[in-house]
């Protein structure tokens, strides 16, 4: 083997061998009050007044994101097959609605609205800092997770099916309706009425101290008892 095919070699190991190329994007948005997230992606919403955001990871990756407005929705997805991670940026006025599909790790600081519906389907993550309105609806489907941190809300449904798990008991409901089917688990909190249907090997578990109706045979704690 030649000189020249030793240090060629080389050259492309190294070049194998090193670290993508960091980058960042930003991104014009218009108004939006709901988000969907499609993919792993790393995904940050702070309030402001106004949108904005911003892209950051391997400068490969960044071509193959797309973060359009439809409608009233936001949605990030990639264009491409890569998995680079990538971390988005956020800040907009509080939103209604989240959907998360895949294995995104999503935190938003705040909910607001006459009706809040939260999804998350697969391996996803979704953290709630605050929720406040009439109604919230959230189901999950898989391994997924969610957690509300704090707010209140007239009347919450919260829905578990598979291995997911609902961490919502620092959000006061007035009135609540819980499912659960699968080996998940349900933590919420009521104050008037709570009704739980549990038909996994899962638990749910309802503080406060609300009038409970419980159907299925999984095991349920509610109000204390």
């Amino acid at each position: 083997m030649s000189i020249r095919t030793v240090f060629a070699a080389l050259a492309l190991a190294l070049l194998a061998a090193a670290p993508a190329q960091a980058a960042e994007r930003r991104v014009d948005l218009s108004s939006f009050d709901k988000l969907r997230v499609e993919g792993p992606f790393h995904v940050t919403l702070t309030t402001a007044l106004s949108p904005r955001g911003l892209l950051a990871g391997d400068a490969k990756a960044l071509r193959q994101v797309e973060a359009l407005v439809m409608g009233s929705t936001l949605v990030v997805r990639r264009s491409g097959s890569g998995d680079a991670p990538v971390t988005l940026t956020l800040a907009a006025p509080p939103l209604s609605g989240v959907t998360v599909i895949g294995g995104a790790q999503v935190t938003v600081q705040a909910l607001k609205g006459d009706a809040l519906v939260l999804s998350v389907t697969g391996t996803g993550e979704l953290r709630i800092g605050r929720a406040d309105g009439d109604q919230l609806a959230a189901t999950l489907l898989g391994p997924a997770r969610l957690s509300i941190d704090g707010g209140r809300v007239g009347k919450a449904r919260l829905s578990a099916i598979g291995p997911a798990t609902i961490a919502a008991d620092a959000l006061e409901a007035g009135d609540l309706v819980a499912t659960l089917d699968g080996p998940g688990e349900i933590a919420a909190r009521a104050r008037y009425t709570a009704a739980v249907a549990n038909g996994g090997l899962g638990r749910v578990t309802v503080a406060g101290t609300p009038k409970c109706r419980v159907t299925g045979g999984g095991p349920v704690r509610c109000g204390g008892k």
